[in-house]
């Protein structure tokens, strides 16, 4: 955890040499004691105590970046644990009064992509490309931070951009090894081009980084069902049974399904990387129905759940491709509605980085 650490004599000397606005001893011990309390209740996840004190904070002092910057902290950890749009817009609206009011801090840029990763879901053509800009200039200001080249990694893989993600990827890891974000991006990209052993040893390095990363275990588990190798090992290492007189069973339509659905995700896929966008769309509506689930928008598994959203987002994209903007509107609609349902058991725990919650800022 990263705090910059202010001196209150020299702050207080600056502001009172500025000129006839400036504020009382009072006024700034009142501020430095709302600024302590709100950082205090931040530490402890009291959000909405956080959120007010800073507000009174930033009435006294509402030039001071800090202040704004700290208060979309605040916004965004209650907005993750809620997954809130309301809270991750306000969160978006206080980090671009922080860089209004300091754009030469990497860290504001930082946070404001991203928020805008998350916003992705309902606000896709807006906030890709404003993502993209905000890592970017997040990379200008501070070159060795890995979390700018993951953040943009993960903007450029929202429209395909592979080349260009996986280059960030490198350079991620390069700074940081242990970077198991990283990791788990790079070995899903290994995965489309069908280098599983590549895919396979990133995403087994980032379980053991991160043992609770469940995102990583279910890809893991999609790569090997996927790899021929794999299947041919097993396959070679069963041993041959006595034939035995079969049991009759019910399950050979829910086995028929479920290879269906797999099946119907890596063909989508490949439509996608071929441009073959009403191909994408015809074969996402054929195979969404065959996903079991466990209530509306929430499929019964976890495996089943990360192609589920995938499959939504990738017929989402074909629409917009096409033109067919009431069609991708809609489209963009269910796929952010899902994902809030299954957010927080699925997709939070990929956003989460060693420091992902950043601490306040140690206040003027």
């Amino acid at each position: 955890m990263i705090f910059r650490l202010f001196l209150a004599a020299i702050a207080i000397a600056i502001i009172f040499s500025s000129s006839a606005h400036a504020q009382s001893a009072e006024q700034l011990k009142r501020a430095s004691e709302l600024f302590r309390q709100a950082n205090e209740s931040y530490s402890n996840s009291r959000y909405d105590d956080a959120i007010a004190k800073y507000s009174e904070y930033i009435k006294i002092r509402p030039t001071v970046a800090t202040g704004w910057y700290n208060r979309g902290l605040a916004y965004r950890q209650k907005a993750e644990a809620a997954m809130s749009r309301p809270d991750f817009e306000k969160a978006l609206a206080d980090f671009s009064q922080a860089i209004k009011l300091d754009p030469k801090d990497a860290d504001f840029w930082l946070y404001r992509g991203h928020v805008r990763l998350r916003l992705i879901p309902v606000d896709f053509a807006r906030q890709v490309p404003a993502a993209i800009a905000d890592y970017t200039e997040a990379i200008k200001r501070k070159p060795t931070s890995a979390a700018g080249y993951t953040g943009r990694a993960q903007a450029y893989q929202e429209t395909n951009r592979l080349a260009e993600a996986m280059a960030d990827l490198n350079k991620a890891l390069q700074l940081d090894p242990n970077d198991y974000v990283a990791l788990y991006m790079r070995g899903k990209i290994h995965s489309f081009d069908k280098r599983y052993a590549a895919s396979r040893a990133d995403l087994e390095k980032a379980i053991r980084l991160n043992p609770q990363y469940e995102v990583a275990k279910i890809y893991l588990n999609y790569v090997n069902s996927n790899d021929p190798s794999r299947k041919a090992t097993a396959a070679a290492a069963t041993p041959t049974a006595t034939p035995t007189k079969p049991v009759a069973t019910t399950s050979t339509t829910t086995t028929a399904t479920t290879d269906y659905y797999r099946d119907g995700f890596k063909l989508a896929d490949d439509a996608e990387k071929a441009g073959d966008h009403r191909k994408v769309i015809d074969i996402v509506t054929k195979t969404l129905p065959t996903i079991p689930m466990k209530t509306k928008g929430v499929p019964a598994k976890d495996l089943d759940a990360f192609l589920y959203l995938d499959l939504l987002r990738k017929r989402a994209k074909a629409y917009l491709a096409l033109k067919l903007y009431k069609e991708a509107e809609d489209a963009y609609i269910r796929s952010a509605t899902d994902a809030a349902d299954n957010m927080n058991a699925f997709n939070d725990k990929a956003m989460k980085r060693r420091g992902a919650i950043k601490a306040p800022v140690a206040g003027p």
